[in-house]
C-alpha cells in the first residue's frame, strides 16, 4: 500500500507540474477548474459535430492566428496607435543544454528498449511490447484523437481530487489490484517461457561470490 500512495503523492507533488496546474486539477478555485473542464467539453462536442480531422484544424486554426495577428498589428499602425509586440522567446545556453540533455538521454534510453525488444534477447519483453501495441490499436478502433484527448482532460480533472477525498480507500484498492496483477503476471511468463525453445529462454542470474 506505501508504494502505490507514494507513487500517486509523487505525481501530484512533483516540481515539474507548476502550482497553477496543480491547483487547477484539485479544483482549488472551483469556478475556474469548472470553466475549464466545462470548456474543454464544450469544445470537444463541437470538433466532434464538426467531423473535421486533426490535419484540417490544426493549419486552419494557424491560418486564422497569423491572419488576425497582421491584421491587427497592420491596423494599429495605419491608425497610429501603439501595439503589444509579439515575440516569441529565445532560449538561452543554459535552456539549450538541458533540453539536448533530455532529448539525448530519452532517445538513449528508447533505443535502448528498442534493441532488446527487435533483437530478440528478451522474449517476454518482446510479447510485452507486441501486447501493448495491439491492445492500443483495439482501442483505437473505437477511440479516434479526439475523443483520446478529452477523456485524458476529464480524467485529470477527476481521478487527482477524487484520490485526495478518498485516498486511504483507493490506496487500500491498488494495493490489492497491484498483489493480484503481479501473480497473474507471473503465472503468465512461466507459461510463455515454457513454450518457448531453450535458447530463447533468459539465461538466470548468477549470483556473485563474495
Amino acid at each position: 500500500m506505501a508504494s502505490s500512495t507514494t507513487s500517486s503523492n509523487e505525481i501530484m507533488g512533483s516540481p515539474k507540474i507548476p502550482k497553477p496546474v496543480k491547483a487547477l486539477l484539485l479544483w482549488e478555485d472551483p469556478k475556474k477548474s469548472g470553466a475549464i473542464l466545462a470548456g474543454a467539453t464544450v469544445m470537444y462536442f463541437l470538433l466532434e459535430m464538426s467531423g473535421y480531422t486533426m490535419l484540417y484544424l490544426i493549419p486552419t486554426l494557424m491560418l486564422v492566428a497569423v491572419i488576425a495577428s497582421f491584421v491587427f498589428s497592420a491596423g494599429s499602425r495605419f491608425l497610429g496607435r501603439s501595439h503589444a509586440a509579439i515575440k516569441i522567446p529565445e532560449l538561452d545556453d543554459t535552456a539549450a543544454r538541458q533540453i539536448s540533455a533530455n532529448i539525448q538521454f530519452a532517445s538513449n534510453r528508447a533505443g535502448a528498449v528498442a534493441n532488446k525488444v527487435l533483437s530478440g534477447e528478451e522474449p517476454v519483453s518482446t510479447l510485452k511490447v507486441a501486447a501493448g501495441l495491439y491492445l492500443l490499436s483495439y482501442i483505437g478502433r473505437f477511440f479516434h484523437v479526439f475523443t483520446l484527448a478529452y477523456l485524458v482532460v476529464v480524467l485529470a480533472f477527476t481521478a487527482p481530487k477524487v484520490y485526495q477525498l478518498k485516498k486511504t480507500e483507493i490506496d487500500k484498492l491498488l494495493s490489492t489490484a497491484t498483489r493480484q496483477l503481479v501473480e497473474y503476471k507471473k503465472v503468465v511468463e512461466q507459461q510463455v517461457l515454457s513454450k518457448l525453445p531453450a535458447s530463447m529462454r533468459p539465461k538466470a542470474a548468477v549470483p556473485k561470490s563474495e
